[in-house]
């Protein structure tokens, strides 16, 4: 690693008190959740950090008393984010309960089932193929865990599935999901299959020939793995300024035609040009052959646009050619930066690249670094280049990650930059907040995100400092922040917010209350408050998810401005109606709303949220 480069530390005191402060009180949902939820942050920042919430919160004291608890939901989430590991001990109460649990929770339980008690799963999943296939979510589990089983139950299992598949009578949405699920284990176990499951899909399509290039991408993505190469081809052939398969040479054997692939999907009809490059090439591997099979069906079927097929064609040959290695560890810095920063979406050597740039000084690298980024902010180097930096926690390269949250980047390298800070941690923390007041709309937001996931004191004292301003602008915001460094001074700041009766505020406040062991007469309301919402905002889910949508006096939850007081809250809305473009809005609240800050009837504004 660079030798000015940010380490992670041994726990300080503020994650210490974190981990504490949460340990014996985790038996509540609300408390859980919020659990989850550091959990989920700390595995960017430290090791040490998440074995020790692994050994404090989730033991298998805890784990048992969950998994044997009737909240689902929880423990849906529970099995979604926690390694598998961690529930080896629990594993025979897994196997015992498996064939009970449905839907979301059936379908995480899965992937920890087959990890922690493959012996004891094989069975069950055979009997819920056999039984309850029209699960849906919970039969895609099992159809993803396939390529993991030994290869004799693997097989039988598959058969077993794509038999069943392949006689439900209606052409639904649920059958074509799992046919795509059925790509990738057919192309694992069962290649020879290919063609005609593909035939399958082609044919439940009914000529929808923009489903059938949603179909020739998830087949690209079984064969090879990721769809870089053909997002590429779909970029150069769109004319969106990408830069040409040439200059992905570095990846690529000398003689790969790559000059070819840029001219063929320049013409104004690739098709013709793609299909005889294919007809060359198609001997180049065993991958590229199934996809020139899956392309004489599709072209057989009319189902995929002429188009689209080209840039498949053009990705599969070049699929073949690609290096397995390009000798990272003898590169230059330069020379290794310079491969790191190509234009493509997946750059399959970028693990080994950043190892050899850990032998480098922070400060070459930035160098470095700055120089590049201009020419590549808008291209996905850019978004390799700072994710590298925060592989490295590179202190010296903040300005430029900061820099690269802005309104004027793109989502991606804004994501990949927040992500890095995180990793740089206290450090990037304190810049952040030293030029508060000069960032922009974005750099807030992704700011203030990054603020949340690195906890400790500076986090803190920013929330407190700026309660004012961060609270009226965002209250969920800073609730965020708060619940990040439990502490009594951000809950002396909040408690009188209460008043307003929004579930965010009732939520922090209860959190906080518990984690800092405060005792307050109405705690026991606020959790009822908290606790309902939560319960309807799971039966609107569970409806949506069953076809069965709003009636006539149901309302919908909008975050609104009152014009009186400029504080921002969440109402219940019955009725909305559109504005004109005389009126200057392009919507208003049709119910006769008071502010539940100021307790006047006033105008409301819409947020950008509502």
């Amino acid at each position: 690693m660079a030798p000015d480069a940010a380490h992670p530390a041994k726990l300080g005191p503020p994650m210490r008190q974190l981990i504490e402060c949460g340990k014996n009180k985790l038996d509540d949902p609300i408390l859980m959740t919020w659990a989850l939820s550091r959990y989920q942050h700390a595995q960017l920042r430290c090791s040490d950090l998440c074995r020790s919430m692994e050994e404090a919160w989730f033991h298998d004291l805890a784990l048992r008393r969950w998994i044997d608890s009737s909240d689902h939901t929880l423990l849906e989430e529970l099995f979604r984010v926690l390694p598998s590991q961690l529930f080896l001990n629990v594993g025979p109460r897994i196997v015992d309960r498996w064939t009970t649990w449905s839907g979301g929770l059936g379908a995480e339980a899965t992937t920890v089932l087959v990890k922690c008690r493959l012996e004891e799963a094989l069975p069950l999943l055979a009997r819920h193929i056999e039984g309850n296939f029209l699960d849906f979510q919970k039969t895609v589990a099992v159809i993803g865990a396939i390529a993991d089983l030994p290869p004799a139950n693997a097989l039988l299992l598959l058969n077993d599935v794509t038999d069943r598949v392949s006689k439900l009578q209606n052409e639904s949405f649920i059958k074509r999901m799992l046919l795509y699920a059925l790509l990738r284990p057919t192309v694992a176990l069962s290649r020879g299959n290919l063609v005609k499951l593909i035939e399958t899909c082609a044919r439940a399509m009914r000529g929808d020939k923009a489903e059938g290039n949603r179909l020739l991408r998830a087949v690209f993505s079984a064969l090879f793995g990721n769809c870089a190469l053909l997002e590429k081809a779909k970029d150069l052939m769109d004319d969106r300024h990408a830069q040409p398969f040439q200059s992905l040479q570095p990846l690529f054997p000398c003689g790969t035609p790559l000059e070819e692939c840029d001219r063929i999907l320049g013409e104004r009809d690739p098709w013709p040009g793609a299909k005889d490059f294919l007809n060359k090439h198609r001997a180049a591997s065993a991958a590229t052959e199934a996809a020139h099979s899956v392309i004489t069906v599709m072209q057989s079927l009319d189902a995929s646009e002429h188009r689209y097929l080209a840039c498949f064609v053009i990705a599969a040959v070049l699929q073949a050619f690609e290096l397995d290695g390009i000798g990272a560890s003898g590169l230059s810095m330069d020379e290794a930066l310079d491969v790191l920063a190509l234009d493509l979406s997946d750059n399959r050597h970028s693990l080994q690249l950043t190892q050899r740039l850990s032998a480098f000084t922070a400060q070459d690298i930035t160098r470095a670094v700055s120089e590049r980024m201009p020419a590549v902010k808008d291209e996905w180097g850019g978004v390799h280049l700072v994710a590298m930096a925060g592989e490295l926690r590179l202190v010296a390269t903040m300005p430029i990650l900061i820099d690269s949250l802005g309104s004027e980047r793109g989502d991606f390298l804004c994501e990949a930059a927040q992500k890095s800070l995180v990793q740089i941690g206290e450090p990037a923390a304190l810049a952040l907040i030293a030029q508060w007041d000069a960032l922009d709309s974005s750099q807030k937001i992704y700011g203030r995100g990054a603020l949340e996931q690195i906890g400790g004191e500076p986090t803190r004292r920013f929330a407190v400092e700026r309660f004012q301003a961060l609270f009226r602008d965002d209250h969920e915001g800073w609730c965020a922040l708060a619940e990040a460094v439990p502490h009594e001074e951000v809950l002396n700041l909040v408690e009188p917010e209460v008043r307003r009766k929004q579930p965010v505020i009732d939520q922090c406040f209860y959190r906080l209350c518990v984690l800092t062991g405060r005792e307050t007469d109405n705690l026991k309301d606020i959790r009822e408050r908290v606790t309902d919402h939560r319960q309807r905002v799971l039966e609107r889910q569970s409806d949506f998810a069953a076809g069965n949508f709003r009636g006539p006096g149901d309302t919908i939850a909008l975050t609104l401005k009152c014009e009186r007081c400029g504080d921002v809250n969440r109402y219940d809305v019955k009725s909305v109606v559109t504005g004109t473009s005389k009126t200057g809005s392009p919507y208003f609240v049709r119910d006769d709303l008071r502010c539940v800050s100021c307790g006047e009837s006033a105008d409301f504004e819409f947020t950008a949220e509502a």
